[in-house]
């Protein structure tokens, strides 16, 4: 005798939905890996172009792994010794329940556009053109920083290269890239992705080789550490407070996560949800661990990134570079973040036409975007207007990243919020009875998120405040 069931993240996944009539309806096909191959069909790609694992996992793989860059030095500036708990918190567990929730939503809705899509099937047109908008404004923003930033780490380096000039030439550069076709990006991001986990792998082991030369009192003086004031005068937080700011900051090291989900319709059948377990699993095993090891290799005040630089923001950008045993492999490093932030300006144009493309065939955006040039065959409108948009962007900010890193951060979260809503919809969209076992796991997932958009909105407030 059969029994009736609530339905799971599994049993959504025979559910997808008619783009041209925004409702759901049922398909023979189950899953992503049927429908992925038809909907290549439909789009003109020859299957035989489709993005592979790899490729489609460096694509994303080179801005969610560029956070480890920035997300130690972030978090600990505000939870101290506790930063690697709050990122190990984090990586295991809220992006893990993100992965289950896309996994689950993109199976049953495999088309381009993220959250844009499963909010348009789920919910109205204002909306989903909301989380759209909010996922532009994440794209540009995240191009143009990862430009500048990058720029800044070469500079070091090379202190001759005019800043501007070069930030302006990256975004041309994968620009012409996009231009050229995704495989030959894909090639570029492959080299990139693998080249930067191999810098990553040598600096833990040197780390690790370091520690067992130098023993672990640095360590024990971190953790021992107590003070009543900090090095600018402010009292630390009480614990609780700083667990809490740590776990918000520690938010913006997942970012990038959502990109696999916006050229699903690039991948070949079944790579999409590889994707999110490759990226899950390298934020997981990187981000903790540079975290606790940069608590063996250097000073408690210097990890949260004082003294504090000329517009009292923390001064820790080149933490990876100061925890390098050798003068020779931080240089590497910084050649490395060099390397990886352009792979993020990658990411942000190929997310970016996959939710374009999306949004111009719902009518949502001018069917001019639509166009695709006879060489190539891709759709030079959206990369050379989103290449406008950057250039104009940095133009009027002056490469100030504070604010577009502000305007970054908040997008990013605020899509992720949206994404768990849609997959709260799609559960609905079911009509059949809800169990807690179904629910609970997109309800923390956007409880956490909701409170990172709140405290990191606290925190850029502050910021912005004291800088203007």
């Amino acid at each position: 005798m059969s029994t009736r069931h609530s339905p799971s993240f599994h049993d959504l996944a025979g559910l997808t939905a008619d783009p041209r009539t925004s409702k759901p309806l049922q398909v023979r096909e189950r899953g992503l890996s049927n429908s992925s191959a038809g909907l290549a069909r439909r789009t003109g790609v020859v299957e035989d172009e489709l993005l592979g694992e790899l490729a489609a996992t460096a694509l994303c793989g080179n801005d969610i792994t560029s956070s480890c860059l920035y997300v130690a030095g972030v978090c600990t500036y505000y939870s101290g010794f506790w930063a690697p708990l709050c990122i190990f918190f984090v990586s295991f567990g809220v992006l893990h329940l993100y992965r289950g929730i896309y996994t689950t939503v993109v199976s049953a809705l495999p088309f381009n556009g993220g959250a844009y899509t499963v909010l348009l099937n789920t919910t109205n047109k204002p909306i989903a053109i909301t989380a759209g908008l909010l996922t532009f404004s994440s794209y540009i923003s995240t191009a143009v920083v990862s430009a500048t930033v990058a720029v800044s780490y070469i500079h070091h380096l090379v202190p001759w290269l005019d800043e501007g000039l070069c930030t302006v030439l990256i975004l041309w550069l994968f620009a012409v890239l996009n231009f050229i076709g995704l495989r030959d990006s894909a090639n570029v991001a492959v080299f990139i992705f693998v080249a930067h986990l191999s810098v990553l792998a040598l600096l833990i082991l040197s780390c690790l080789a370091a520690v067992f030369t130098d023993g672990t009192a640095l360590f024990h003086r971190n953790f021992e550490h107590r003070y009543d004031t900090l090095p600018d005068g402010r009292s630390p937080m009480p614990l609780h407070l700083a667990l809490l700011y740590g776990f918000a900051s520690a938010m913006l090291g997942i970012t990038g996560f959502e990109t696999s989900a916006n050229f699903v319709e690039e991948q070949r059948p079944g790579v999409f949800p590889r994707t999110l377990r490759n990226m899950w699993f390298c934020v997981a095993l990187l981000n903790p661990a540079l975290s606790l090891l940069s608590l063996f290799r250097l000073p408690l005040f210097t990890i949260m990134g004082y003294p504090l630089n000329a517009e009292g923001q923390p001064n820790n950008d080149d933490l990876l570079g100061l925890m390098a045993p050798r003068e020779w492999l931080r240089t590497l490093v910084s050649i490395d973040a060099f390397c990886v932030l352009c792979g993020s300006v990658l990411t942000s144009y190929v997310g970016v036409v996959g939710l374009a493309r999306r949004m111009a065939q719902d009518r949502h955006l001018p069917a001019l975007l639509l166009g695709r040039n006879r060489t190539f065959g891709t759709n030079h409108t959206i990369i050379f207007g989103f290449f406008v948009l950057c250039w104009l962007l940095y133009a009027f900010s002056r490469g100030d990243v504070l604010v577009l890193g502000s305007v970054y951060a908040i997008s990013f979260l605020c899509v992720m919020a949206l994404f768990a809503i849609g997959a709260l919809a799609l559960l609905r969209s079911a009509r059949q009875p809800l169990k807690p076992h179904t629910v609970a796991p997109i309800l923390l997932a956007l409880a956490a998120v909701v409170i990172a958009v709140v405290v990191n909105g606290f925190i850029f407030a502050a910021k912005l405040s004291a800088r203007f």
